[in-house]
């Protein structure tokens, strides 16, 4: 039977130690999360893909420090999330916390099965990402 949300390598770490077929929501989280740490335009430059793919969330750390960048980030993540077709709705929460210099991306995503969460949150060493039910 085949995966509506798709099968895809589960290669979301820079260095997969092996290559392990995913599906399901973790295929589609995983999908949007390598979409929100492509810069935008990259694939179209390194490959001749989707101009439109991409949006740097690790480039948006050092800027995420008003209430308007927050704004401009939510935005553009949801911008973004939408693009991908298996995702019906989106809803996007983004705060930024001086202390830690520390990015979360909560994101509400409604698909065919329903709704999930995930969020990525972004630190100077690292990209993380969650997923989780509604």
């Amino acid at each position: 039977m085949a995966d509506a949300l798709g099968v895809d390598f589960d290669v979301l770490d820079d260095f997969p130690t092996s290559f392990v077929l995913t599906s399901g929501r973790k295929n589609l989280a995983q999908a949007l999360a390598r979409r929100l740490m492509t810069p935008a335009g990259f694939l179209q430059r390194a490959h001749g893909g989707d101009a439109d793919y991409g949006y740097d969330l690790r480039g948006m750390l050092n800027q995420a420090q008003t209430l308007d960048q927050i704004a401009s980030i939510e935005a553009a993540v949801k911008g973004q999330v939408q693009l991908d077709e298996r995702v019906n709705a989106v809803e996007v929460t983004a705060t930024f916390t001086l202390a830690t210099s520390t990015l979360s991306v909560d994101i509400l995503v409604q698909d065919d099965e329903g709704p999930f969460r995930l969020v990525v949150s972004v630190t100077e060493a690292t990209a993380d990402l969650v997923l989780a039910s509604a």
